[in-house]
């Protein structure tokens, strides 16, 4: 999950490729966990402050991922 910058909004796509799923199971997993996905298909997007409060664990790898990249830098 090295290669993601912070940022407010993450496209369903950029997200499954870094967690290396495919976007259909991030989708489930996002439905499942409540989260809900603004636009449809490939232009899908989530939140980064919903990923916060509703998946915990998937917000804290992309904050050490971003961290990880500030130390490289």
């Amino acid at each position: 999950m090295i290669d993601l910058p912070i940022k407010p909004f993450y496209s369903l796509s950029e997200l499954a490729r870094v967690c290396g799923v495919q976007r259909r199971t991030l989708r489930k997993l996002f439905h499942r966990e409540g989260i809900e996905l603004l636009g449809s298909g490939k232009l899908a997007f989530v939140s980064l402050s919903e990923i916060e409060r509703k998946l915990p664990t998937l917000f804290e790898g992309i904050r050490a991922a971003h961290h990880l990249l500030d130390g490289l830098g």
